[in-house]
């Protein structure tokens, strides 16, 4: 899956506005105005026809690779799901 620059600070824009950006406990370590990856996928799923888990997880984790999604844990990669 191939987005053009625009296309994902679009996406970036959207997830959070849509997403439910909030503190949130994570083996005992507070993390701020963060979000869950499973849900970034369960919205892609639903703003893009014809997308699966599969290829929203990949989009995600192309804007994790890219800078525009940063993961709580440094170094750590995009994950579908709360872990």
């Amino acid at each position: 899956v191939v987005l053009v620059d625009e296309d994902e600070h679009l996406l970036v824009a959207q997830l959070q506005a849509n997403l439910p950006i909030k503190d949130r406990l994570y083996r005992l370590v507070m993390y701020r105005g963060c979000f869950v990856g499973s849900e970034a996928v369960d919205y892609l799923m639903q703003k893009r026809s014809g997308s699966n888990r599969t290829i929203c997880t990949v989009i995600c984790s192309n804007l994790a690779k890219k800078g525009l999604v940063i993961p709580v844990v440094p170094g750590m990669p995009f994950v579908d799901g709360y872990e």
